[in-house]
């Protein structure tokens, strides 16, 4: 089994960088997916949650689920692409579990804008469960919850 908290998001969104340039929103999409999947993939619920891809929060933002630390490391510069950021590292190749993941993550949400992984996130229960009782474009800093996570993603995998 993967050990979880062993990188910060910012090393994820750097692995992400390195294989194209994208704009802020599509970035934190990535890194909310990969997680997600990770947690999915490396824990049993039943034995509670123990294994994370890294251990900074995601948010329930307005625009989606968005991690904090990874908005204040690569700012928000409107429509702008990133490239990866000197003094952040990346998950190395060598971790093959989670590289493997990554892939996964990237290969199947790579050819969505940011603006159509954001309205994917709306339709999913971490995202709504954190905004519950916020009106649409109230600001929102509910951290979404593991557990509701993995039960989501768990349903997606089954399907």
């Amino acid at each position: 089994m993967a050990g979880g908290e062993k990188y910060s998001v910012l090393e994820v969104a750097n692995w992400f960088l390195n294989k194209e340039r994208m704009d802020q929103k599509k970035l934190q999409k990535l890194c909310y997916f990969a997680y997600s999947w990770y947690l999915y993939y490396f824990n049993d619920i039943e034995n509670g949650i123990t294994n994370r891809l890294f251990k900074n929060d995601i948010q329930g933002w307005v625009h989606g689920p968005v991690s904090y630390e990874l908005y204040r490391g690569f700012p928000f510069k409107g429509m702008e692409l990133l490239t990866p950021a000197k003094g952040y590292g990346s998950v190395p190749e060598t971790d093959t579990l989670t590289v493997d993941i990554l892939n996964d993550v990237y290969e199947t949400y790579k050819k969505y804008t940011g603006n159509q992984l954001e309205a994917m996130t709306h339709m999913e229960d971490p995202w709504i469960e954190s905004r519950s009782g916020l009106n649409p474009y109230e600001p929102g800093k509910k951290v979404l919850r593991d557990e509701t996570i993995f039960n989501y993603f768990s349903k997606l995998a089954s399907e």
